[in-house]
C-alpha cells in the first residue's frame, strides 16, 4: 500500500511490431537486469533463495503464444522476501509521489497456485512491504482486484497479459483503477483512492524506501498472501496507457510485455468485466460507466 505517480509523455510507437515505450521493462533472461529503460530492481533478503530463472521448455510449461520464451518463477515464502523495484520517476497528478502509471504482466498462475493458495499478490507500494499487498489474483475464481472487486478470470496454466492503470479524474480530483486481461478492460475501480494515497508510489524525491531505492515491491505482501507463479516480461511507465494502446498490445509475447500479442477476441455482448459470463459484476460495470447527458 502507498502512495502517487506523474505521465512523463510516453509515446508509444509501433515499429516492427514492437511498442517503443519510456519505461522500464525486465524481461528475466537469468537475472533482473532491465531490457531496456533506467529503473531497475533487485532481491530483497532471501527472495534469490525462492525464484529460480529457465525457458518455458525446461520448467514444462506452455510456450507464449506458440514461442519458447524466459520465464521467471517464483514460490513462497517470498513474503519480506521480494523484489525491490526501483522505478526513479518524479512526482505526478500534483502530488509528491507517483499517482500516475501502467504495470504490465505477462504471467501464468500453476493450478497448484489455485488449489493450494488463496491469493496473488501483485505488487505492494508500502516503503517497507510491511503492510497489505496493493492488487491480488484471488486464486478462488481468478478475479483480478482489491478492496473485494474483483473481475475478469485468470486461467490456471494458461499465459495472460495483466495490465493494471492508475489515472486521475480531474472533476473529482480522485484516482481511478482500470485492470485489464489480454488487452480487454474486465474492471473499472473509480474514485478508489486520491492523490498520495495507499496506491501512489515512491519518487525520486523520497529517501525512505528500505531497498535505497524509490518504487514498489513486486510480486511481494507482508503476510505471505503468495502462490507459485511465472512471469516472462514485466514493464512499468509512469503514466496510465489508454484502453486503445491496451487493445492494441493484446495478449502475451515471448518477445517481451510491450511487443504486441495475439489480438483480443471480442467478448460476448453484455460480457463487460471479459469472464465469459454474463453476471451481476457486469451490471455493476455497466452502472458504474454510466452516464446522464447534460
Amino acid at each position: 500500500m502507498k502512495r502517487t505517480l506523474v505521465g512523463a509523455g510516453v509515446a508509444l510507437l509501433l515499429m516492427s511490431g514492437t511498442v517503443l515505450a519510456e519505461g522500464t521493462q525486465w524481461d528475466f533472461g537469468g537475472d533482473l537486469s532491465a531490457s531496456f529503460g533506467t529503473g531497475f530492481a533487485q532481491f530483497f533478503g532471501d527472495a534469490s533463495f525462492y525464484a529460480q530463472f529457465d525457458t518455458t521448455t525446461n520448467f514444462g510449461i506452455p510456450d507464449i503464444d506458440g514461442a519458447q520464451g524466459n520465464v521467471m518463477y517464483i514460490e513462497p515464502p517470498f513474503e519480506l522476501n521480494a523484489i525491490a523495484v526501483s522505478i526513479g520517476e518524479f512526482p505526478n497528478a500534483g502530488g509528491i509521489y507517483v499517482n500516475e502509471y501502467t504495470l504490465i504482466y505477462d504471467m501464468l498462475v500453476p493450478q497448484d497456485a489455485f488449489d493450494n493458495y488463496g491469493w496473488l499478490s501483485l505488487y505492494n507500494t508500502s516503503g517497507d512491504n510491511s503492510n497489505d499487498g496493493d492488487t491480488f489474483v484471488r486464486l478462488s475464481d481468478g478475479g483480478l482486484g482489491i478492496a473485494s472487486v474483483y473481475d475478469g478470470q485468470i486461467h490456471p496454466d494458461t499465459w495472460h497479459r495483466v495490465v493494471l492503470t492508475w489515472s486521475y479524474d480531474a472533476d473529482n480530483a480522485t484516482m481511478d483503477f482500470r485492470k485489464y486481461i489480454d488487452g480487454l478492460l474486465v474492471g473499472l475501480q473509480d474514485d478508489l483512492s486520491v492523490v498520495d494515497g495507499r496506491w501512489a508510489m515512491y519518487s525520486i524525491n523520497d529517501d525512505d524506501f528500505d531497498s535505497d531505492a524509490q518504487g514498489f515491491w513486486l510480486l511481494a505482501d507482508e503476510s505471505g498472501d503468495e502462490s507459485p507463479a511465472y512471469i516472462s516480461s514485466f514493464f512499468f511507465v509512469d503514466r496510465p496507457l489508454t484502453e486503445t494502446e491496451i487493445f492494441d498490445l493484446g495478449g502475451p509475447n515471448a518477445l517481451g510485455a510491450t511487443t504486441p500479442g495475439q489480438e483480443p477476441n471480442p467478448p460476448c455482448e453484455g460480457d463487460l468485466d471479459g469472464d465469459g459470463d454474463v453476471d451481476q459484476s457486469d451490471l455493476g460495470l455497466l452502472l458504474a460507466n454510466y452516464e446522464c447527458g447534460t
